[in-house]
């Protein structure tokens, strides 16, 4: 079995959830970075929690604007944008096609 990647850092920021222009959640959040490509975010003090898996230049999830039990919400192939995460405005051609438009911002 192959060893699990460490943890790189993980850190409390101000963040911001938001798809389609609709802002679902700002305020406190856990960042833990697993390696350059993997970030997990997940909000702190909200009932219930929304959490992120972003995978750079890869296909990124999140729980939901209601926070569901599990990480079913696609926000599409993700890129940074500076102290954000956002869905690229054309998908690649091997990622299957999807509607939504994703931001993840942490500072």
């Amino acid at each position: 079995m192959p060893a699990a990647t460490p943890l790189r850092s993980l850190r409390k920021e101000r963040c911001l959830i938001a798809t389609d222009g609709k802002i679902h959640y700002r305020g406190p959040c856990t960042v833990a970075e697993w390696d350059k490509d993997e970030t997990h975010i997940t909000t702190v003090g909200r009932t219930p929690m929304i959490g992120a898996i972003i995978y750079t230049h890869q296909f990124s999830v999140w729980n939901g604007p209601e926070g569901e039990s599990h990480l079913h919400g696609s926000l599409g192939d993700m890129r940074r944008e500076g102290s954000c995460w956002i869905t690229r405005a054309k998908p690649r051609f091997d990622v299957p096609t999807y509607s939504v438009r994703g931001r993840v911002c942490a500072r």
